[in-house]
């Protein structure tokens, strides 16, 4: 799932701009369906960890510039992997999967 990392580090994801964002779309239509909250771990300098548990409040941390994309991007490929573990080990494929790896991220 390296490679999720990868295509979410180089995706596009201007800053502050909401509309035609990638990033954020992956969250409103998969992550928060999914798991129903997301979760940004950063240094207590820059907010320290947010947790979102709608889509508004993280729409409008992001347009006003308390969310950058340097702290969108690193969470969101790791709530990406935890949904595709969970869809890969419910098919039958035989994958280790020990749930959602903390409250930080789903």
């Amino acid at each position: 799932m390296a490679e999720v990392n990868v295509k979410i580090k180089k995706g596009y994801c201007p800053p502050k701009i909401v509309e035609g964002n990638p990033c954020l779309e992956y969250i409103k239509h998969i992550v928060f369906p999914w798991c129903g909250y997301f979760g940004v771990m950063r240094q207590v300098e820059n907010g320290g960890t947010k947790m979102y548990n709608n889509k508004e409040e993280l729409i409008l941390d992001y347009e006003s510039g308390a969310l950058h994309p340097a702290d969108l991007k690193p969470a969101l490929p790791k709530a990406l992997n935890v949904i595709l573990q969970v869809s890969v080990a419910s098919i039958g494929f035989s994958f280790s999967f020990y749930g959602c790896p903390g409250i930080q991220y789903c």
